[in-house]
């Protein structure tokens, strides 16, 4: 059949069996649909590639998602491991040689500290008679008796705290109690610094130094 081209009006020759089919003009190119012929059925289009099925949601049981497989399911995330310390404390029978010598210590600590609350005592009983202490020095003025009188006051107070801390320091080395050592050494820095002491200064001072050397560990040593 005789078609016309709808674009330059060229008259093209076409098969009767491109009815209803687009065809280019071989004059200008141009892309037209061929009408059809009067009588004739039309023209069925070629099947296509069958539908393809859209993929289902993803189940639970195979994991998954439509016909493609997809990744397993992940379970709950493991629990952080779980660590334990164990800490112990620290005392005066842990070192041998400490242990060795802490029952000697304490038992010289207790007898330091009864001489030093001994001597307190006596400051004490001093203070309250000035006329017969200060019977040997008649030619000091009330002021000076007055401020010899408080020093000896605080003298003899210092004399029962520190007799008092070296009993207890004294009593809990002879037990071997934990801390024990720590207690010690600061009653021994505090037996070699007790100038208010007197004469005791020179028993606490041994006393002192030896606590020190045993209780004090090897390494700060």
């Amino acid at each position: 059949m005789q078609v016309a081209c709808p674009h330059c009006n060229q008259v093209l020759d076409v098969p009767d069996a491109l009815a209803g089919q687009v065809a280019r003009c071989g004059a200008c190119a141009t892309l037209f649909t061929v009408p059809g012929v009067a009588g004739a059925p039309p023209a069925v289009p070629p099947p296509g590639p069958p539908p393809q099925q859209a993929p289902g949601p993803p189940t639970p049981e195979s994991g998954t998602f439509g016909d493609v497989p997809g990744p397993a399911a992940a379970g709950p995330p493991a629990p952080p491991p779980q660590y334990q310390f164990s800490y112990t404390r620290p005392s005066a029978a842990a070192d041998p040689r400490v242990r060795m010598h802490c029952g000697v210590i304490g038992g010289l600590m207790i007898a330091l500290g009864v001489l030093t609350i001994g001597w307190g005592v006596l400051w004490l009983l001093a203070i309250q008679s000035p006329e017969e202490l200060f019977k040997q020095q008649p030619h000091l003025s009330s002021s000076d008796q007055e401020g010899a009188l408080i020093v000896l006051g605080l003298a003899a107070a210092m004399s029962l705290a520190t007799g008092l801390f070296e009993i207890l320091a004294g009593v809990l080395l002879a037990a071997k109690r934990i801390r024990a050592r720590g207690i010690g050494i600061a009653a021994a820095i505090v037996a070699v610094i007790s100038l208010w002491t007197c004469c005791l200064w020179v028993c606490g001072l041994g006393v002192g130094i030896y606590a020190l050397v045993i209780l004090v560990p090897n390494k700060a040593a």
